[in-house]
């Protein structure tokens, strides 16, 4: 079976005078998505879509090189790739904090553990991380998922236990693990763009 298409869908200069093909391929649909994104996107996503798109045009290579250079150290064997390991993670977060635009909000999602003190934390490949960085201290937000028989909540400050924290007044000590919800709420607090779900639903209700 042939899977070639009829015509070459020039229809200006059609080789077959009797040619009715109006099929769809891969090339059609993507461009009909397209179309969608440009005629639903509010203007304010659509500046915000542009600035990203420049901003990874822009550092493309920068990164590429970042992830190069990871790659290489994970090869190397020695104490001195934990220390590498630790600077390059404190590297990612600082260029999270600094170089992205200041309306987008990047999660980190660990697993954790409990030390040999009792104390609940984020969890890294061992004790050789651990003595070189902190990576809590990396973030002014840490909220640690507890699950319990009626669900699933987040523990918004510590007791003492957990590595947990958050500024004050930004949420009540327990939350619903609601993703949508903290961002919502980090945004409100900081007075940063709603995200883009949320306004293109304000956009359709207005």
């Amino acid at each position: 079976m042939s899977n070639r298409r009829p015509c070459d869908k020039d229809c200006e200069h059609c080789k077959y005078p009797d040619c009715v093909y109006d099929g769809l391929d891969a090339e059609d649909y993507a461009q009909f998505r397209e179309l969608d994104r440009e005629l639903t996107q509010s203007p304010a996503t659509k500046k915000r879509v542009a600035r990203r798109r420049a901003y990874y045009e822009a550092n493309k290579e920068k990164e590429a090189a970042r992830q190069r250079a990871y790659r290489e150290a994970n090869k190397e064997t020695g104490y001195s790739k934990f220390t590498d390991m630790a600077m390059n993670f404190s590297g990612l977060v600082r260029f999270c904090t600094n170089d992205l635009p200041p309306d987008v909000i990047v999660y980190f999602l660990h697993h954790t553990e409990v030390t040999e003190t009792g104390k609940i934390k984020a969890k890294t490949v061992g004790k050789m991380i651990d003595s070189k960085l902190t990576l809590e201290g990396l973030f002014s937000i840490v909220l640690l998922c507890e699950a319990r028989k009626e669900g699933h909540r987040f523990i918004t400050q510590s007791d003492g236990f957990t590595t947990a924290k958050s500024p004050m007044g930004m949420f009540e000590p327990e939350i619903d693990n609601d993703l949508k919800m903290v961002d919502t709420v980090i945004r409100e607090y900081w007075g940063l763009d709603p995200a883009a779900g949320k306004e293109e639903a304000n956009d359709e209700e207005h």
